[in-house]
């Protein structure tokens, strides 16, 4: 396939992959040699980090699936499809941040297993968006204990 393509936010190498935006301005990957591997189908392509990458389907609305090089789907556990709203990218440790319908949010690993849920009773630590956050290089983004974040994939 050819086309021109541009960069995304995560315009970084990732699994040997890049997100880029197509002409649609719908999200796809290209591999190192410039070809699209992964067509522009998807409303937002997040990087690949363990093997997955968080994608939005382009004809799904508020919907996030994971999906391997092959565009296998990760199942996770528990839930249906169209659950999953919004979904972060896996830090180094193999863990994501994943929101429900309805509010929930729970912490999945990379055989979309949920090994935390959000409790509302405080009964655990509150899950930190930053905690599931990757920063340009790749790498798990620290910030200092001050700064203000939001959660935004």
């Amino acid at each position: 396939m050819s086309g021109e393509y541009y960069a995304n936010q995560y315009s970084f190498f990732s699994g040997m992959l890049v997100s880029v935006v197509g002409d649609s301005g719908k999200s796809g990957y290209l591999n190192k040699e410039g070809n699209l591997v992964i067509p522009c189908k998807y409303r937002f392509a997040r990087p690949f980090v363990k093997g997955w990458a968080s994608v939005e389907p382009a004809k799904k609305k508020k919907q996030t699936i994971y999906i391997d090089p092959q565009r296998n789907k990760l199942k996770i556990q528990g839930s249906k499809q169209g659950d999953v709203v919004m979904g972060s990218s896996f830090n180094q440790e193999g863990k994501a941040l994943i929101a429900y319908y309805g509010d929930d949010n729970a912490v999945i690993d990379t055989e979309g297993k949920v090994v935390r849920k959000y409790d509302r009773n405080g009964d655990f630590v509150p899950i930190r968006a930053y905690d599931f956050s990757i920063d340009e290089s790749g790498k798990d983004f620290k910030p200092d204990p001050f700064s203000q974040l939001r959660f935004d994939s």
